[in-house]
């Protein structure tokens, strides 16, 4: 059994991983959660060991998955209907709950743009017509920290920057990896030189057949 959760819906469904021990017991952090949202309905996931908690409510732009908490406001979320610890007859409205702990439980990213030279900012205009675009709605999501169809993270981290690329041809790497990091995207493995380095490399690969595209028809 499955729920299609649209933004028409005005629904969010918050999956909590691996907070339920052998013997059923709520592991604190999830503890604290059902205590934020105490008239959200409450169930276990098909594994038996994660919960999820369904708020009436839109959650707000910016992180959407941290270690074992991922929140679901577009996509479609398989249900059990098994109550935890019994179904709620109804779904309270916890819009502003919902706000404040998304907003307490946002990662702390300035102190990483600082590292690399440079305080968060509002994106520019390139952002603006990004949205705007045909494919929009794609790049929103991306940005948000959906999938937005794509397998993996690591490949809607490569989606997103191919589409700033494109609105933002001009970006340096640094630009590129503040882009990024300003994103609803950003979890720890963004500070992973590495894993930047190579996504960056993969980018300007993918990128360059285009430009010399551009060039031959000009």
């Amino acid at each position: 059994m499955g729920l299609a959760i649209t933004a028409r819906i005005r629904l969010t469904a918050i999956d909590l991983d691996d907070c339920l021990d052998d013997a059923g017991e709520v592991t604190a952090p999830a503890q604290a959660v059902l205590t934020t949202f105490l008239g959200a309905y409450v169930e276990r996931s098909p594994s038996g060991r994660g919960l999820h908690v369904l708020v009436r409510g839109s959650c707000p732009s910016g992180w959407r998955r941290q270690p074992s908490v991922e929140i679901i406001d577009h996509g479609f979320l398989t249900v059990t209907g098994h109550g935890f610890p019994f179904p709620h007859s109804r779904l309270a409205y916890d819009e502003g709950d919902l706000r404040a702990w998304h907003a307490a439980h946002a990662p702390q990213r300035v102190s990483e743009s600082s590292r690399l030279g440079r305080p968060n900012s509002p994106p520019g205009e390139w952002f603006t017509r990004a949205c705007q675009a045909r494919n929009g709605a794609k790049f929103r999501a991306l940005w948000n920290g959906h999938l937005a169809g794509c397998p993996t993270a690591s490949e809607g981290d490569l989606q997103l920057l191919l589409l700033i690329l494109y609105w933002w041809p001009e970006a340096s790497d640094t630009e590129l990896i503040w882009a990024l990091l300003d994103s609803g995207r950003y979890r720890p493995k963004l500070c992973q030189e590495q894993y930047i380095e190579r996504t960056i490399a993969a980018v300007r690969r993918l990128q360059a057949p285009r430009e010399h595209d551009q060039s031959l028809s000009d």
